[in-house]
């Protein structure tokens, strides 16, 4: 890299400076304006080697060339562009559509079918703010009021702030009972007490997928065989993020998935794509 300061009358002037001096790709890093009216202006090009710039056609009396300071980013302004590589003509609409039903018929589903006076137990489970709360609240609304069924919620999120009042909340408006549970060992009499519902809701604490003894320590929460642990995903997730949350919490014995944050983007090839071959429901 080459950088040099030059002196002129005015804009023009000096970006014919600059151009026979330094060449075509050369880049303002700042300019000045001096005492007499004139500019200051510093600029710099990447120039190879075997390439020499054009001869100066103006007196070499009007380029100053004291050293001038660089700073970090100065190289990365003065990079010469790469340039781009032609995108690749896109599918045919036919083969994307083809895929695409491909990819849906190969994502399991398994709805949840409580029984009357038989109670299923599941509980949401996923990485913090994938909207796990919300989407017990959701589950508990829909069996409440659209199929008129005996549904209870248990809270064990006893770490984040304003959560179990959030869930409690919840309970309020739809007018069922919400239970808060402190300890591990308490779990199994909390569903013990709601044996008579058609379905209780357990909503957990988020777990980093990264932090295995935090997953370990969850287990130990949902240790009742009558459980069902739903991984809770969200939508916008990264395929990356996806294969190490499913492998993280695949020691909980999971049953199912629960997709989330739907509205938050327009691109779902990523999570149908990864649940295909996941063999989750």
């Amino acid at each position: 890299m080459k950088i040099r300061r030059f002196r002129a009358k005015n804009n023009s002037e000096a970006l014919a400076l600059i151009k026979n001096a330094l060449g075509e790709d050369a880049v303002i890093l700042s300019s000045r304006t001096t005492g007499d009216g004139g500019i200051e202006v510093t600029a710099a090009a990447d120039l190879d080697p075997l390439i020499q710039p054009r001869t100066a056609a103006v007196p070499a009396a009007q380029e100053d060339t004291t050293p001038s300071a660089v700073y970090g980013f100065a190289e990365l302004l003065a990079r010469k562009k790469q340039p781009e590589e032609k995108a690749p003509a896109p599918p045919p609409a036919d083969e994307v559509a083809l895929y695409r039903r491909r990819v849906i018929d190969a994502i399991q589903l398994a709805p949840l079918r409580p029984e009357k006076h038989s109670p299923m137990v599941i509980a949401m489970v996923g990485p913090t703010g994938v909207g796990k709360t919300t989407t017990c609240a959701k589950i508990a609304a829909h069996f409440t009021v659209r199929r008129g069924m005996d549904v209870a919620l248990l809270s064990t999120d006893c770490y984040r702030i304003g959560a179990t009042e959030q869930l409690r909340t919840y309970g309020r408006i739809m007018k069922i009972p919400c239970e808060v549970v402190i300890r591990p060992e308490k779990v199994s009499r909390a569903i013990d007490a709601h044996s008579h519902r058609d379905l209780v809701i357990i909503d957990t604490t988020g777990r980093s997928p990264y932090d295995h003894k935090n997953i370990d320590e969850l287990a130990r929460w949902l240790a009742d065989e009558r459980i069902m642990p739903i991984l809770t995903l969200s939508a916008t997730a990264k395929k990356e993020d996806l294969a190490a949350t499913v492998e993280a919490y695949g020691v909980l014995g999971l049953r199912g998935v629960a997709l989330t944050k739907l509205d938050e983007t327009r691109a779902y090839a990523v999570i149908c794509r990864y649940l295909a071959g996941a063999g989750l429901p």
